[in-house]
C-alpha cells in the first residue's frame, strides 16, 4: 500500500497501520484507485470493512476480470466469497451495470445456477431472457453483434428485428437456439409466440401463408425459402442503409 500512494501521506509502515484503522475507507478507495483488487481484498480481511463496501470492492474487482475476459479468475473470485448473500448482491449489482456480452452471458449463467431460487419470478424471467438473448447474440457475426445488444434482454424482438432485416440464415440459426434453451423456460415468451412470429411476417411480409399447425422446423424453412426472395430487394434499399428499422417497417 505504501507504494500506490502519489502523495507521500504516511512515513512508515506504522503511520499506515494507525491510518487502517482510524480511516479504513479511505485507504480501501486508494487501492481501488489503483485497481489493485487482489491486495485491497487481502487487505479487507485485516480491517473492518463495512458490508456494502465490501460489496463495493467485490463488484468492481468482478467487473474488471470480466471486462478482461479471464473467466477464471471470475468464478474463482466468487468461489472465494463465503458469504452467498454478498455473491448474489456483486452477481446482480454487476449485471445491472450492463457489461459487456460476454460478461453479461457470464453473469446470467451464474444468477441461474446458484441462485434459482432467490430471484423474485420477474427477476428470474428477466435474467433468463437476458441469457438466451446472449446465447442468439453470440450466433451473429462478431462485427454485427453491436448492431443488436441493445436487444439482449428481449430475444423476440432481436428474431423480429432480424426478420426485418431479411438476415435469412441468422433468423434460422437464432430460431434453432431459442427452441434448445427454452425447454418450457418461464421467461414471458414460448416458443408458440416465435412460431407466431415467424407467421406473422411470412404472412405480412411475404404474402406466404402457412397453417400455424405446421411443425416448428417447417416453420423456419418456410420462412427462410420466403426471406431469400426477398434477398434482392435488399440491394434496393441501399438510400443509405440496407438496413431496414423494426419501426419503418411496421408504420410505428
Amino acid at each position: 500500500i505504501l507504494n500506490l500512494q502519489n502523495e507521500p501521506l504516511w512515513s512508515d509502515w506504522q503511520d499506515l497501520k494507525k491510518a487502517c484503522t482510524d480511516d479504513p475507507q479511505a485507504i480501501m478507495n486508494i487501492i481501488l484507485k489503483a485497481k489493485d483488487y487482489e491486495l485491497c481484498e487481502e487487505w479487507g480481511h485485516l480491517y473492518p470493512v463495512p458490508r456494502e463496501d465490501l460489496i463495493n470492492l467485490h463488484r468492481e474487482h468482478l467487473l474488471h476480470l470480466l471486462e478482461m475476459g479471464d473467466m477464471e479468475k471470475a468464478s474463482q473470485l466468487l468461489q472465494r466469497i463465503e458469504d452467498p448473500g454478498i455473491c448474489l448482491a456483486i452477481s446482480e449489482q454487476s449485471l445491472d451495470q450492463h457489461p459487456s456480452l460476454a460478461a453479461s452471458h457470464f453473469l446470467a449463467d451464474y444468477l441461474t445456477t446458484h441462485f434459482y431460487r432467490n430471484l423474485t419470478t420477474a427477476r428470474r424471467n428477466e435474467i433468463q431472457a437476458l441469457y438466451m438473448g446472449s446465447k442468439v447474440l453470440l450466433t451473429l457475426p462478431e462485427l454485427s453483434r453491436v448492431n443488436y445488444f441493445h436487444l439482449s434482454s428481449r430475444p423476440l424482438l432481436m428474431v423480429e428485428q432480424l426478420l426485418m432485416n431479411m438476415k435469412v440464415d441468422w433468423v434460422s440459426v437464432a430460431v434453432q437456439t431459442l427452441h434448445q434453451l427454452l425447454g418450457g423456460q418461464e421467461v414471458g415468451f414460448a416458443v408458440e409466440d416465435i412460431d407466431n412470429l415467424l407467421s406473422k411476417y411470412a404472412e405480412k411480409a411475404l404474402n406466404f401463408p402457412f397453417s400455424l399447425k405446421e411443425r416448428r422446423s417447417d416453420s423456419v424453412i418456410r420462412i427462410q425459402e420466403s426471406l431469400c426472395q426477398l434477398q434482392d430487394c435488399e440491394a434496393m434499399s441501399k438510400s443509405g442503409s440496407s438496413e431496414l428499422s423494426l419501426a419503418s417497417f411496421t408504420g410505428k
